[in-house]
C-alpha cells in the first residue's frame, strides 16, 4: 500500500480515497470577514507529542495580541482548548488545520507516512471533527480528534489554551 505521504506528493495535496473514507492532508476553509477559530482535542496518542497547527493565507492569525500567519499548538497538557482570531487581510483568506507530531528522535513532522484527517462536518459551515491519523507505517485515525468551530467575528483578544 503506498502511504499517504507518498499520494499527497503525487498528486499536489488533493484528498485520498481509501475504500469509503475521503483523507485530507489539511483541512481548509475560506474566510471573508474576521472570526474565531475555537478548538479542543477530545482524543490524543500521548505516547507521541501530537499538536494542531493552523495557518491563515491572506491574513494573520491573532494570538496573545501578536500577528501570526501560522502556529503550531502542542498538546502537552489536559484539558486543551484554543482559541485564535482570524483576520484576512482583503476581501477573502483560507484557514488551514492539519495535525502535527513529533517523531521518537524530536522531529516535527506533518504529512508523511500515513498522516492524513478524516473531517466529518457537525454544524454546517460552522463545526466540525476531524479524526486524524500520525503513523508512520499504518493508518491510525484516533492518533488525534479535535473538534473546531469557525464563527464569524472575532474577539480580537488572545490565546485561551486552558
Amino acid at each position: 500500500m503506498k502511504s499517504f505521504g507518498e499520494s499527497w506528493k503525487e498528486n499536489h495535496g488533493a484528498p485520498i480515497e481509501n475504500g469509503n473514507q475521503i483523507i485530507l492532508p489539511s483541512f481548509s476553509r475560506n474566510i471573508d470577514a474576521p472570526s474565531t477559530l475555537k478548538v479542543k482535542v477530545l482524543r490524543a496518542d500521548t505516547s507521541i507529542l501530537q499538536a494542531v497547527t493552523v495557518s491563515l493565507k491572506g491574513g494573520h492569525l491573532l494570538a496573545d495580541g501578536e500577528k501570526h500567519r501560522s502556529i503550531v499548538c502542542w498538546y502537552d497538557r489536559e484539558p486543551w482548548y484554543l482559541e485564535l482570531d482570524l483576520v484576512p487581510n482583503d476581501v477573502r483568506a483560507t484557514v488551514k488545520i492539519w495535525n502535527t507530531w513529533k517523531t521518537r528522535r524530536g522531529e516535527e513532522v506533518a504529512w508523511v507516512g500515513f498522516s492524513g484527517m478524516i473531517v466529518e462536518e457537525i454544524s454546517p459551515s460552522v463545526e466540525w471533527m476531524a479524526r486524524c491519523s500520525s503513523h508512520m507505517d499504518k493508518p491510525s485515525f484516533d492518533d488525534l480528534v479535535i473538534q473546531f468551530k469557525i464563527l464569524p467575528g472575532a474577539q480580537f483578544d488572545s490565546v485561551d489554551i486552558r
